[in-house]
């Protein structure tokens, strides 16, 4: 991540910049006024690279700023085999809730668990809300996060691990309650989808026996 000392210097760059284009500009008039062709040329190019160079250092800050507010979940191989393991032993599709900790921005994936369900077919899986709120109590009483939820889809091929629009509502719902949390998808054949909504994240996985197909996609190699 970036340092304040360089946020405070970009910035410092930006107030120069801007002290730089009133002088430049008050020039222009001056010169205008005077009718000086190559007076009026000159400061007109300074205006010109001095505008560029505070372009550069906006289109820096702002990049520096998103960066930021980027999550990275990180997560191993061996905890998403469990997770596709459980979600998937039987016909019925299932759950999964998963915690960890995070250092900054880095947020580490590191044990999942089951929770009781209201619900469960080979059609859909809901979770019981009451139980799953005292989960989150619980989770927030002991000082861990909820970092993921997980669940399985009927179907095939990379399309079936699709969020529903039932699943973005629960994953609207954390993230409007704080909760810097993803949802994650598996099917039977080891596809792996991650998911937000708002969320600005990124996913880094360790460890073998995975492929990663894009960004958000993953395949368990089984």
């Amino acid at each position: 991540m970036f340092d304040k000392d360089t946020i405070a210097t970009l910035q410092a760059r930006l107030r120069v910049c801007n002290r730089q284009l009133r002088a430049i500009s008050n020039g222009l008039a001056t010169s205008a006024g005077q009718s000086s062709r190559e007076a009026f040329a000159a400061q007109l190019n300074d205006l010109v690279q001095i505008a560029s160079l505070k372009r550069a250092v906006l289109a820096e800050l702002r990049l520096r700023h998103d960066s930021e507010d980027q999550i990275t979940f990180c997560v191993s191989s061996l905890l998403l085999h469990d997770l596709w393991k459980a979600c998937t032993t039987t016909d019925c599709e299932d759950a999964r809730l998963v915690t960890g900790f995070n250092l900054g921005t880095l947020m580490v994936l590191e044990r999942a668990f089951d929770v009781p369900k209201s619900r469960q077919s080979d059609a859909g899986v809901e979770l019981d809300i009451g139980a799953f709120y005292q989960t989150l109590e619980r989770l927030d009483q002991l000082g861990f996060l909820l970092l993921c939820h997980c669940h399985s889809h009927p179907g095939s091929g990379p399309a079936s691990v699709t969020p529903s629009s039932i699943d973005r509502t629960l994953q609207q719902g954390l993230e409007r309650l704080g909760y810097k949390t993803i949802g994650v998808i598996v099917n039977r054949e080891g596809f792996v989808k991650f998911y937000a909504n708002d969320l600005s994240y990124e996913v880094e996985c360790h460890g073998q026996g995975i492929r990663k197909l894009g960004p958000t996609l993953l395949k368990i190699e089984l």
